[in-house]
């Protein structure tokens, strides 16, 4: 009896039915854009700091950015935030080991397209700056 009330059009049975295909929509939206999102940071790696590069998947919502081995990421990420870019170091995720190679955690859940652009072309200044590139 209580089946048949779950399964009947128009019952609130079929609510949640209704709502996971908004559900699904939604998530293919978000792969989409956050597809986008890392191919910006993938682009403006190639682009903005060479001879770092993006490792692992295209999934999540972090970039792991592997810097080179002499340069000083703790310097990297304060030139960072002095231009008024949050980015952790790896380190900041580490409680001992330190024989880690320098890298940078880019989350992008929630910057868009532009501001990954913007952020990482001042990492990108600063990185070179460090570098003795410029």
């Amino acid at each position: 009896m209580l089946l048949g009330r779950l399964f009947r059009p128009g019952t609130a049975g079929l609510h949640p039915l209704h709502r996971h295909r908004r559900l699904d929509r939604h998530q293919r939206k978000l792969r989409a854009e956050f597809h986008r999102r890392r191919q910006v940071i993938r682009r403006q790696t190639e682009a903005c700091l060479p001879g770092a590069r993006l490792t692992g998947r295209d999934g999540g919502l972090q970039a792991y950015l592997q810097l080179p081995p002499h340069l000083d990421e703790l310097a990297l990420v304060r030139a960072a935030r002095d231009q008024s870019v949050l980015v952790r170091g790896s380190r900041f995720y580490t409680l001992t080991d330190a024989s880690r190679p320098p890298a940078l955690v880019i989350s992008y859940a929630t910057v868009d397209c532009a501001g990954l652009t913007k952020s990482l072309q001042a990492i990108g200044a600063a990185y070179r700056q460090l570098a003795g590139m410029q």
